[in-house]
């Protein structure tokens, strides 16, 4: 947050700039229009405050030019009183709003706040909008089609949604087709992963705090729930939400409101949730590590997104994709891939799913020499014996787990003798089967 000030007295300049620092808000000052509009060039700025008549140019020629540049950019005009009807033709073209001298400084900080909260919603609306404009969900599949039939179907609703599926499979980006397609859509929406912030962070992250709350909380701040009013709040990861959060949360999603970290006040919020996860969360439940009424709170409409060994069909759509939208990236121009390829793509299973196909991808287009895809450009981890070791370590453990499980069964192609050369019963193995939903 940086404030653009344009005031031809040195003493009021100063003046102005004390009461932004006290607030906490970075200021840059200047007393003519010509250098205001100079440094408006070299620098970005959250809003401007500036006197309506100036040695060089008046605030009229600073409005103007402003709304040449960055249209939206709110300017509050400082003016004598005598000049009222002045800074009402000011509003008129264009001026945010202005104040008349002398002033209380907490009016100027008031106002200050509001038109910057307004200006940062708007630009993060457009950058929301723009960000979804592209979204694809590549595919032809049954299976995939189920998924987005429901997606579509419970867009239209406030229904809080939970998204399963593996890593790697899209659930953030079926997350935005959600709110895309939702009317919600003008609004912004936020991501969140719970297994990526430390807890104490978390709960700041979401709620937000007040000042004083916490050595260092100098400043009151939002949370991501706050800023999120009336758009979307996607929480990845649900599964690893600390227990202590957990009641937190459940009463937002009941009671629509929440207090900052530190406060007393309750702040209400309209917001849809999605959720996501890879984990069995009846299992967290019996395990203990998550709350039971919280589970049926975000389980209203579950959605499986299918991994993509379950949708082989869509691999060569997905290729293509990946080799126009990567090659434009790094500005090789690669046509297709050769059929041999294709084929030993196809028969991969793809434990990272889409994910990991797409990073093949982009490491074959680099290491191509011509501009087909060849078998000999393309490297896949576990054809070298190895392990994508990307990601959480409950992740990483999951994939080694079921990498050896796979390579059990193919190598004896009897379970009971799978499990004993595992070290583990037969019933163990079952459950294990089902939980990777391993084809055998």
């Amino acid at each position: 947050m940086k404030v653009l000030l344009i005031e031809d007295k040195e003493n009021y300049l100063e003046l102005l700039k004390d009461i932004l620092e006290s607030e906490g808000i970075e200021s840059v000052g200047v007393t003519t229009g010509r250098e205001g509009i100079r440094k408006l060039r070299e620098e970005r700025f959250s809003a401007i405050v500036s006197d309506l008549f100036l040695p060089d140019i008046d605030g009229f020629e600073i409005i103007e030019e402003t709304k040449k540049r960055y249209p939206d950019l709110p300017i509050i005009i400082i003016t004598a009183f005598s000049s009222i009807e002045r800074a009402v033709e000011a509003i008129k073209r264009g001026a945010y709003d202005f104040i008349p001298k002398p002033f209380e400084p907490e009016h100027l900080i008031l106002k200050l706040k509001k038109a910057i909260e307004n200006y940062n919603l708007k630009i993060s609306k457009e950058a929301y909008s723009e960000s979804l404009k592209d979204i694809e969900i590549i595919g032809e599949s049954q299976i995939l089609k189920t998924a987005l039939d429901k997606l579509e179907k419970v867009a239209e609703t406030d229904s809080s949604v939970l998204l399963l599926g593996e890593s790697g499979t899209g659930k953030e980006l079926f997350a935005k087709k959600l709110h895309f397609l939702s009317k919600r859509r003008d609004f912004p929406f936020l991501s969140i992963n719970c297994a990526s912030i430390p807890e104490k962070l978390l709960e700041t992250e979401l709620f937000g705090y007040e000042k004083g709350a916490f050595t260092g909380a100098y400043k009151t701040k939002r949370g991501k729930l706050e800023i999120a009013h009336q758009g979307t709040v996607f929480l990845d990861e649900i599964g690893d939400l600390p227990l202590e959060l957990q009641p937190k949360l459940l009463k937002v999603l009941e009671e629509k409101s929440f207090e900052r970290v530190g406060g007393t006040e309750r702040i209400s919020v309209d917001i849809r949730f999605v959720f996501a996860t890879n984990k069995d969360l009846r299992e967290e439940v019996k395990k203990g590590n998550f709350r039971e009424d919280l589970f049926f709170r975000i389980s209203v409409f579950p959605i499986e997104i299918p991994p993509l060994r379950e949708r082989k069909e869509d691999i060569p759509l997905l290729i293509d994709y990946f080799i126009k939208k990567i090659g434009e990236k790094i500005k090789k121009r690669v046509k297709g891939i050769s059929d041999d390829a294709l084929v030993l793509l196809k028969e991969y299973d793809w434990y990272g799913n889409i994910r990991e196909l797409q990073n093949t991808i982009e490491r074959a287009i680099i290491v191509a020499k011509g501009d087909i895809i060849k078998r000999e450009d393309i490297f896949l981890f576990r054809e070298e014996g190895e392990i994508d070791l990307s990601g959480p370590l409950s992740e990483v453990l999951d994939r080694v787990e079921k990498f050896k499980i796979v390579d059990a069964l193919k190598k004896f192609n009897d379970r009971r003798k799978a499990a004993d050369f595992l070290g583990i019963s037969f019933k163990t193995l079952q459950n294990k089967i089902s939980k990777y939903k391993i084809k055998v």
